[in-house]
Formats: C-alpha cells, structure tokens, sequence
C-alpha cells in the first residue's frame, strides 16, 4: 500500500522519529548548555525550542534543569514530546509566529535548519522581528551550512536501514541544490514494515531555503548583535564557510 504524504515523518512516523533523527542530540545540548552558561550578561534560564518536534532538545536542556517551553505546528510530535517530559510545556503554534509576552524568554533556540522552511526574506524578517519581542538575551540560530561546497552539489543520493524491536523502516533520499535560489528540494521514501501489519510506503517532499550567513546577519540587524558562530557543536570549532558542516549563530539582543 502506497500512501502519499507531505509531511509523514512528523506525522504517522511520529512514534519513530527520534530513532531517524540525528545521533548527536546529546552533543548539540551540552552546546547550547555551554553557551548558556558562559554568557555574562544576564541569566539564562527560560528557553523558547522553536520547531521543538518531539522534544529531543527541549527534554534534554529541561533534565539540567532549565524551564523550557517548546512549540510545533506537528500535534503528532508534540504527543511524543509530552510523553517523554511531562515538565516541559509544549505548545501547538507556528514557530514563526509565536505567542508570548515580551522578554518572556532569557533565550530562544532554532536548531537542525528550522530556519529553512521559512522561504521568504519577508517572513524571515517578520520571525526575528517576533523572536526579538520575546526574548531577552541571546538567540541560537543552528543550520547546515550549504556555504561548503561538500554541502551544496547539485545531488546527493543515499539509504538507511533502522532495525527495531517491533519494526524495520527502509529509507533513501534524493536531495536537489538549486544554488542560484538557494534551494534544497528534497525527495523521500520510506517503507515502514510493523510487526503483525502489511508495510507501508510514504512518499514525501519538501523544500527549504539554505540562507547564508551574511544574509542571516543582515535578518538579525539591528535588533541582534553577532557574538559568535561556531562551525560545529564546541565551542572550540569557529566557523569556516568551504569547510564547517554547521553554522551556529549566537546572537544577543540589543
């Protein structure tokens, strides 16, 4: 059986989700924990996790003890979330507009290239223009930075096997790069094969905008200042655009 969804992997792949998602979660929070911990000018202990998905950050940061509030559009993912940490606040809203009280927030974060759903420069201003109302110290901006040419060919191909106690989910990936527009257009199957069920074959779509850091910096002035962009998740890897995998911004509201 063929199903063709936009979206399943946030949807009837919810309860997988975090076996798909990147192994280095663990490693990302430690990050965003040493950020906190190292900033000067004022506390950092209330957290906005925009695109929160099933909460692998939010959980995380909310064990060693910060007050987390994530927010998703994916009520699927959010169930998953809300399973897992029962102290966190989760809530069904759009990251890019989201509803809360000024300075509301010490901090908010936007990790795994969030960042590229939003396809418009006048979306992308109106976002920072809302994260800036509700945030009173720093913004952690985390996207893959297709500035590297390892990054940004025009495709790139490739498969998984997850093995599982109670299922096997098959899955490869076609991923397109406009590098004119900025553009990855990327294309999935996945086969899902539950115990005890006939397997089930999701077809999906979707596409993001790579923004580049001069133009993320040009979003974020004159409400952020830079402090620093990291290149990975240390503290000690400073970005290079030909080489770093990542583009971690931290910036500080002005």
């Amino acid at each position: 059986m063929i199903r063709l969804d936009k979206r399943a992997l946030y949807s009837r792949l919810a309860p997988y989700y975090d076996f798909l998602a990147p192994l280095t979660t663990e490693k990302e929070c430690r990050f965003l924990n040493d950020v906190f911990q190292s900033y000067k000018s004022g506390k950092i202990l209330k957290i906005l996790d925009l695109g929160c998905g099933t909460g692998r950050h939010s959980c995380f940061l909310a064990k060693v003890g910060y007050k987390v509030t994530g927010i998703d559009l994916a009520g699927d993912m959010l169930k998953i979330a809300r399973n897992k940490c029962p102290k966190v606040e989760f809530k069904e809203m759009d990251f890019t507009n989201p509803k809360f009280p000024k300075n509301f927030f010490d901090a908010s974060i936007c990790m795994w290239t969030t960042i590229g759903y939003i396809l418009s420069e006048d979306k992308i201003k109106t976002f920072i223009k809302n994260i800036y109302c509700i945030t009173e110290h720093l913004f952690v901006l985390d996207s893959s930075n297709y500035e590297n040419p390892a990054k940004n060919k025009p495709l790139i191909e490739g498969e998984n096997i997850i093995r599982l106690p109670k299922a096997v989910i098959k899955s490869s990936y076609k991923r397109q790069y406009d590098k004119e527009a900025k553009l990855r257009r990327d294309a999935y199957v996945t086969e899902l094969i539950e115990k005890g069920k006939k397997p089930v074959i999701f077809r999906e779509r979707e596409e993001l905008k790579m923004w580049s850091l001069e133009e993320i910096k040009n979003f974020l002035r004159p409400r952020f200042r830079i402090l620093k962009v990291y290149g990975d998740y240390s503290l000690e890897k400073t970005y290079y655009p030909k080489t770093s995998k990542r583009k971690i911004i931290i910036a500080e509201k002005i």
